[in-house]
């Protein structure tokens, strides 16, 4: 009876040797593996991109306090406080964005004393002996999704108020979820789970802080910011419209949970520094992106020159086919301000920060619908901090006197938003 032969003693060996280097080679990460999952190990999370998780809980128990869970200690700064408040004590909760974390830049480690500190430390003065806290749980890049979240959470904790500032990264948010969605897409999810991989990813994040203040001004003649990408591109009033009425639902649910516990929400509109430039314009038909880009650029160099109107009357007529191209607008008010038409040169700012096709400061849209949910909603207050800024300045165009950058405040102003929030907070019973 006859039977196949077997494979060749030399196939067999080669398979052997192959065999024997993957293993060599893959043992030390398998290793590396088996330890890190021994210890538990986790690398640090990115703090940018926390909270996207519905299940997320910013704060556990520790004894009779309460903290900041260790896991998202880079993205909250938010000091401990008691589980048990006492009932003489004031005890406000803000929530937000980087203005109220206190960003004054990526090239800088730790945050600013932003208007929730300063706003305890008022409150400590003008109520001595006792304890008043304002607890700051503003956090880099959130928006009304994850904002209002984490001021759904705090409600358990008994305050007096929940503060919410928000609205310069709504746009930024949105776009940041999109990409997270994108790298799923790209990496299994057996690959992302790995604890080196996260050790990988950890290491590559450390090699850069983000835009420093000065790079986030840069700009090429056409205001083109080298750091956009044509992925994160708005393209047009519609989705900037949802992104506002998404928000406007977010905000409406925790101003009915506020209610439900009978906390008073205060809501703020949002400053922005109109002089900044836009971060990027979108021009909609075939070839229109180039020959409006060149024009941008002409003209600004037409102004320059001193000849802002001759400047005024390319842009007027460019704008009439182009309403939404944000570069265009802002060229117009460069060449208004050189005419010394202040007031027509305010419009033409803010329409260059509405029409921006990356939005990185809130548009007028999102302020509009902060004040129409205030007069709307009996438990909301509203602090019109926009103009608050605008009547700092005797041209009401508010820029770098007032701003870091496109929308920090300088540490001055944040103590003007304390004593704006003080004194709303008093007319509305919640200080007295």
């Amino acid at each position: 009876m006859s039977s196949e032969p077997g494979p060749k003693p030399g196939i067999r060996q080669r398979l052997l040797g192959v065999l024997a280097f993957l293993a060599i080679g893959f043992a030390p990460f398998v290793l590396c593996e088996g330890i890190l999952r021994a210890v538990g190990y986790h690398a640090p999370g990115n703090p940018y991109e926390a909270g996207f998780d519905p299940k997320l809980k910013v704060f556990e128990r520790d004894g009779d306090q309460v903290v900041v869970a260790p896991g998202n200690r880079r993205t909250w700064h938010t000091q401990a406080f008691a589980l048990a408040r006492k009932p003489a004590n004031l005890r406000i909760f803000a929530v937000g964005d980087s203005v109220t974390w206190g960003h004054r830049g990526n090239e800088f480690a730790t945050p600013l004393r932003a208007y929730p500190e300063l706003l305890q430390d008022l409150l400590r003065q003008q109520r001595p002996g006792r304890g008043d806290e304002v607890l700051n749980c503003g956090a880099r890049t959130f928006a009304s999704e994850r904002a209002t979240r984490v001021g759904q959470e705090v409600l358990q904790f008994s305050p007096d108020a929940v503060l919410a500032n928000l609205g310069t990264s709504e746009h930024l948010e949105a776009d940041l979820r999109a990409d997270l969605a994108r790298q799923t897409q790209r990496m299994p999810s057996w690959l992302a789970s790995l604890r080196i991989v996260e050790v990988l990813e950890g290491w590559l994040r450390s090699r850069g802080t983000g835009l420093s203040l000065q790079q986030s001004r840069e700009r090429d003649a056409s205001l083109r910011a080298p750091f956009v990408t044509q992925a994160s591109l708005l393209t047009g009033e519609v989705e900037r419209a949802q992104l506002v009425q998404t928000a406007k639902a977010r905000l409406e649910a925790l101003a009915r949970a506020c209610q439900a516990k009978n906390v008073r929400l205060v809501l703020a509109t949002v400053p922005s520094n109109l002089r900044f430039p836009p971060f990027a314009t979108h021009f909609a038909g075939p070839g229109a992106q180039a020959a409006g880009e060149a024009l941008i650029a002409s003209t600004g160099a037409l102004i320059q020159a001193g000849n802002a109107r001759k400047a005024e009357k390319l842009l007027s007529t460019a704008l009439v086919a182009h309403p939404e191209a944000a570069g265009l607008h802002y060229r117009l008010a460069q060449a208004l301000e050189k005419l010394g038409d202040l007031q027509r040169a305010r419009l033409s700012y803010l329409e260059a920060r509405d029409t921006d096709a990356c939005p990185a400061r809130a548009i007028g849209a999102f302020n509009d619908m902060v004040r129409q949910l205030a007069r709307d909603m009996p438990s909301v207050t509203l602090v019109d901090m926009e103009g608050l800024f605008e009547a700092e300045v005797p041209d009401g165009i508010p820029d770098d006197r007032l701003f870091l950058d496109n929308s920090h405040p300088r540490p001055a102003m944040h103590l003007q938003m304390a004593q704006a929030l003080l004194q709303t907070l008093t007319q509305t019973g919640v200080v007295h």
